[in-house]
């Protein structure tokens, strides 16, 4: 079982691609019977390689699919009829189904409010382009079957909006998906959280989530739980609690391609301070925000310090006093002008904490230039002393602190500078060159008293 466990965190990165979200769709809304249960079927996880559209496939499949005549989509039977010319076989099939489905209908998030979601069968889903989870499985199951699909409803407990890390997992299922059977191997697909997110304003925002379609079951065991071990599709299932102990991670970090170096359950006890590592594959940038785990508001002051690397994220945590947090993390592709996406949280349980038990507050350039700082940590710096600055900045000219309206050039040893620095009260920087004809950027800022 723990090597199972292992097998799944190393193949976080590898294992999907998908599009970023601010979090998955609510679980909400009466989940449907297990249709899996009703009709007796033994779940067989998958043996050997699997089916795999390619790119191109996949897009003529998703063109035919969004192509689809107004009036073919009045009753399943007709639709079902359109989308079986999107190929031959299950595999194409099982996708214009994902693809339409996912398309169009939207998540009903005022039937998820008031706890009164509405007719869910599926000609109510199909005519009012709206559902919550027992919806999408149910009209998911009846276009599949019309056409040809072996598909079934799984009721179980997610990792959706709401949830929190070391949350635990019983009682009645909280959300449903569905399998598919594709060239004779049971697959796993979640029309939901396929359709898109719910905002922090609450709102519907069709976001289509490659993720969820036909996910390895070593992944979407990450954030779905089936009350029938056997539907996880693994040959050794996890128990409830290892699943609420897996870390939690949102879809971009799978597009990002991190994988978890070090802490690999979602909770974490912590003496002062807590360091999260993670592999990357690509240059990012990245952000850490520290939050009230009750309040779920953020922690003014710099908690946090995130340095990235050519192979390496990693952000460091202190706490103002001891207590419950969440560390989240945020993180894009480092060219990239989106804003940065939520990755994944930690809770962290610190046993000890310090209202100055800051870092240096950094800029923009700090993560552009991969700097990687080595001392001084701490952000507050006592007037009169002595501190050894050493930081690693790779194509810098050179690097200054200016500490006192007076510059100190620090020495370089390869990619390291280094150099010993009175600190005088006010704010102390650190900035650096990078060519002859450009100023000076601003890396660091201390606070010294």
């Amino acid at each position: 079982m723990h090597t199972l466990i292992r097998l799944i965190l190393l193949l976080l990165p590898l294992l999907a691609a998908a599009q970023s979200s601010l979090g998955a769709l609510p679980k909400a809304g009466k989940t449907p019977v297990s249709t899996s249960a009703a009709l007796g079927v033994t779940p067989t996880p998958p043996v050997g390689p699997v089916q795999a559209l390619s790119s191109d496939q996949r897009a003529a499949i998703d063109t035919y699919s969004d192509a689809a005549p107004t009036s073919v989509t009045q009753s399943v039977a007709t639709l079902a009829a359109y989308l079986s010319g999107a190929g031959p076989d299950d595999l194409s099939r099982a996708r214009a189904l994902y693809r339409w489905v996912t398309r169009n209908i939207n998540y009903d998030v005022e039937g998820l409010r008031s706890g009164k979601p509405g007719n869910q069968n599926p000609d109510a889903v199909l005519q009012r382009r709206l559902a919550v989870c027992e919806g999408y499985v149910r009209l998911g199951e009846s276009i599949g079957r019309a056409m040809g699909l072996d598909i079934l409803g799984i009721n179980g407990w997610s990792k959706g909006f709401g949830y929190t890390p070391g949350q635990r997992f019983s009682g009645p299922a909280d959300h449903a998906w569905n399998s598919v059977r594709v060239a004779g191997q049971w697959r796993l697909m979640d029309l939901t959280w396929g359709a898109g997110i719910i905002d922090k304003q609450m709102q519907f925002v069709r976001t289509f989530q490659e993720h969820y379609f036909l996910t390895s079951p070593h992944v979407f065991v990450i954030d779905h739980l089936p009350q029938d071990p056997g539907w996880q599709l693994l040959e050794s299932p996890l128990t409830a609690e290892q699943y609420a102990n897996l870390a939690f991670v949102q879809t971009s970090f799978w597009r990002l391609g991190f994988r978890l170096n070090n802490q690999s359950h979602a909770h974490i006890s912590a003496q002062d301070r807590v360091s999260v590592s993670l592999g990357v594959t690509q240059p990012v940038r990245m952000s850490a925000r520290l939050m009230d785990a009750v309040t779920q508001q953020a922690i003014h002051g710099d908690y946090t310090l995130v340095q990235v690397s050519a192979t390496e994220a990693r952000a460091d945590a202190t706490f103002p006093q001891s207590g419950e947090y969440i560390l989240r993390l945020f993180a894009e592709v480092r060219d990239s002008e989106e804003p940065l996406q939520w990755v994944m949280d930690y809770r962290v349980s610190a046993q000890r904490g310090e209202q100055d038990a800051v870092f240096p507050s950094t800029f923009d350039a700090f993560t552009a230039r991969q700097v990687k700082l080595v001392e001084p940590m701490t952000g507050i710096l006592k007037a009169g002393h002595s501190y050894r600055f050493r930081l690693r900045v790779a194509g810098a000219i050179s690097v200054q602190v200016i500490t006192g309206g007076k510059w100190k050039k620090l020495v370089q040893n390869g990619e390291e500078w280094a150099g010993d620095v009175v600190a005088v009260t006010g704010n102390s920087s650190v900035v650096a060159k990078f060519d002859k004809s450009t100023p000076f950027t601003s890396l660091l800022e201390y606070t010294v008293r």
